[in-house]
């Protein structure tokens, strides 16, 4: 038990070193999982509706329709609300 609170010691030390260097603006975390996104984003298509609505044609051939006065998907995974 005392081998693994000195590791973990070790580790929490180490973490605290690279973070009183770090330079970055976000959590590598965060920017991997941003990077991911954009990368999808250009695979997709946006058409105008009207003057709040989108049509939005992914790479796999779904089709989304995005209200942005009504801040709602029609996928309904996505609360685009909550992003602004």
């Amino acid at each position: 038990m005392e081998d693994i609170r000195r590791l973990l010691m070790n580790q929490f030390k180490h973490k605290r070193a690279m973070l009183q260097i770090a330079t970055w603006d976000i959590c590598p975390l965060i920017q991997r999982k941003l990077e991911k996104s954009k990368h999808d984003a250009r695979q997709c298509s946006c058409q105008w509706m009207d003057e709040t609505s989108f049509e939005v044609d992914t790479a796999n051939g779904d089709r989304k329709l995005v209200n942005i006065g009504a801040w709602e998907c029609s996928c309904k995974l996505v609360n685009i609300g909550s992003y602004f």
